[in-house]
């Protein structure tokens, strides 16, 4: 239906309204325009009530022009807003999304608006507030509006939610790299700082273009940042040489650090000049590194300062310069292979505990502190630290030729390369070759079956703590987590293990039966592996009856999806004065359904109005928490 001459109409009343009524009777356009109505007029009773009003107006008789203008012009203008359409030339196409994130979230604007408040201002609970949200609605961070927010949060005044946002950038792969470079200011501060980090984690050498264009502007810490990132293009090692001249402070050291992660022949180079100059300065830029080079120059270092203690007289007197090469090289050796570095372990074993002497100036044994993949602050001997740093360098490069090494080691030395050699099997022994392996060495033979020998438990704990279930891969894992000397950066380095832990590794942990242990099967629990989690959860369900404190297995249990939940809460409680609110807490934490809960709330029930168990107002706290469980009992049974 073509309703231009309705549009026509209005255009001719609204000029009959400026020019006077005394002229209607003289408009020839009006006239034309109310002839052009009448085809409307029949298709519509609204069309034929304007022609009333049209044929009223123009009558020769009318008495009241100007209140019959405006009706008609009320009426037209009316009509004209029911029909009006807005259009532009083209086909219909979906909203596209920004590539970082979603168009439209699904939210309320209540919640949206409080996380991007709590994303943009500091404060108390706001840290807090969006890491629940991001618990409960994962969804609401792939809004492109929440990553905008969350690039500003890498500037946040607490460091916390920085580092968070960060993280959870990082997951969502090079789709986030464009906004992240959106609005890079190279003089800015810390935010600045952690985009270039976020950058190069994500694409590595594919910024580099990015990482080079940016430098000359740069200042201060974002400067560092760039330099850094060139450490993932190997054309750039005589750049980064040219900088170790031309920059100063920090700037120097990054440029540095990243010439040392590099095959480069030029950097090979300028490293075995450096190490030949300052040993021990060199050695500490080596740390990051794994480049053929940087594990032979390691080895040479090592070795020179270990072969002159295989045979030391006990009295002899530790040098402070050599006391400090040594910690250095042991630094450095977490990710260095080859023959040369397993040469390096095999001497340091056999040196045993003749390094365990005072250093010169000071009446205590040597001890070592701060060695990754240990404690921070606990000092060992040189003894303790070679074994420990064997691990852990397993864990950073697993390697078959080192992991042969530690368990002959193992065999050679006993319990302090059990944890070393347990790695090493784990990480390339068959199942079954590791299940043999394993039960020979951890139990005892007796007339009645086996005993674990109790100093294993510790150092099973340490090595099975690193395995996880990964449900983005589904895979079992092996995980550390690497502090960078260079950027301060934790980076979290994953090997797939060779089999699924829900086999034998399960087997062992359950019969361990140890607290810590069963922290770490609940990072194995696969959630949609229902016989698995049905598995587990019989034993956590075991255990959690005859742990005094079995507060940790509630979720464990939630998790698994376990249904009973009967002796938990009269075990935990026992005879103990609790708050009214604790117990309320422990009862609403607790697995299956609200008849399962309201049975063993009822067993706690009993025991405070036998005064077994004591807290003020407990018992009315019970009775009314009873009343919401009934209600809610009700409610399952309706739905």
């Amino acid at each position: 239906m073509d309703i231009n001459p309705l549009y026509e109409l209005r255009a001719r009343l609204k000029n009959a309204l400026i020019s006077g009524t005394d002229l209607i009777a003289e408009d020839f356009r009006l006239k034309r325009a109310a002839e052009a109505m009448k085809p409307l007029e029949a298709v519509s009773p609204v069309f034929a009530k304007i022609g009333q009003l049209m044929a009223a107006l123009l009558a020769d008789g009318c008495e009241d022009r100007p209140g019959m203008l405006l009706d008609a012009l009320t009426l037209v203008d009316a009509v004209i807003c029911t029909q009006g359409t807005v259009a532009v030339p083209g086909e219909i196409e979906e909203i596209k999304s920004p590539e970082w994130g979603s168009a439209v979230t699904n939210a309320p604007y209540s919640v949206l608006h409080t996380l991007l408040d709590a994303l943009a201002n500091s404060g108390n609970g706001r840290y807090s507030y969006v890491v629940d949200t991001h618990t409960e609605h994962p969804e609401l961070f792939e809004d492109y509006r929440i990553k905008h927010a969350l690039v500003k949060a890498l500037g946040a005044s607490y460091a916390e939610l920085a580092e968070q946002a960060a993280a959870w950038l990082s997951e969502s792969g090079e789709a986030v790299v464009p906004l992240l470079k959106n609005g890079f200011d190279p003089k800015g501060k810390r935010e600045m700082v952690r985009r270039v980090s976020l950058i190069e984690t994500i694409c590595g050498s594919r910024e580099n273009d990015f990482y080079r264009e940016m430098l000359p502007q740069a200042e201060k810490d974002v400067k560092g940042a760039l330099i850094y990132a060139l450490r993932h293009t190997e054309d750039n090692a005589e750049l980064l040489i040219e900088l170790t001249k031309t920059e100063r402070s920090s700037s120097k050291k990054m440029a540095l650090w990243a010439l040392a992660a590099m095959e480069h022949g030029e950097a090979k180079r300028f490293w075995e000049e450096y190490t030949e100059k300052k040993p021990e300065e060199a050695l500490t830029y080596l740390v990051e590194s794994q480049a053929g080079w940087a594990c032979r120059l390691t080895a040479i270092s090592f070795k020179k300062l270990l072969e002159p203690w295989a045979g030391a007289a006990s009295d002899q007197e530790l040098p402070q310069k050599t006391a400090a090469q040594l910690t250095a090289c042991l630094i450095a050796m977490p990710g260095k292979t080859g023959s040369d570095i397993c040469e390096c372990y095999r001497i340091a074993a056999d040196i045993k505990d003749r390094l365990e002497r005072p250093v010169a100036g000071d009446k205590n044994n040597w001890a070592i502190a701060g060695l990754p993949g240990g404690q921070a602050y606990a000092r060992i001997s040189f003894q303790d630290a070679v074994p420990q740093i064997l691990q852990y360098s397993l864990c950073v490069e697993p390697d078959q030729e080192l992991g042969d090494l530690a368990v002959r080691l193992y065999e050679a030395h006993g319990k302090r390369y059990f944890a070393a050699a347990f790695t090493a099997r784990l990480l390339f022994a068959s199942e079954e070759e590791f299940r043999e392996w394993t039960e020979r060495e951890i139990y005892k033979r007796t007339l009645t079956g086996k005993t674990l020998k109790k100093e294993m438990t510790a150092e099973l704990v340490r090595v099975l703590g690193s395995v996880i279930w990964d449900e983005k891969q589904g895979k079992y894992i092996l995980i550390v987590r690497k502090s960078s000397p260079a950027d301060g950066q934790i980076r979290t380095l994953k090997h797939v293990l060779p089999w699924s832990a829900d086999g034998y590794l399960t087997e062992l942990a359950m019969n361990i039966s140890y607290h810590t242990l069963d922290a770490v099967l609940g990072m194995w629990i696969q959630p949609d592996n229902e016989a698995y989690c049905q598995r587990l959860g019989g034993y956590f369900y075991k255990r959690a009856r005859t742990e005094t404190d079995n507060r940790m297995y509630l979720s464990l249990l939630a998790k698994c999806r376990w249904s009973e939940c009967a002796g938990l809460a009269v075990k935990f409680f026992g005879g103990k004065v609790r708050s009214a609110w604790e117990v309320r807490y422990y009862l609403s934490q607790m697995p299956g359904d609200a008849a399962a809960r309201l049975k063993e709330t009822e067993a706690v029930y009993e025991l405070a109005k036998q005064g077994k168990l004591k807290g003020v107002k407990l018992v009315e706290s019970l009775e009314e928490y009873m009343e919401e469980l009934k209600t809610e009992r009700a409610a399952e049974g309706l739905s």
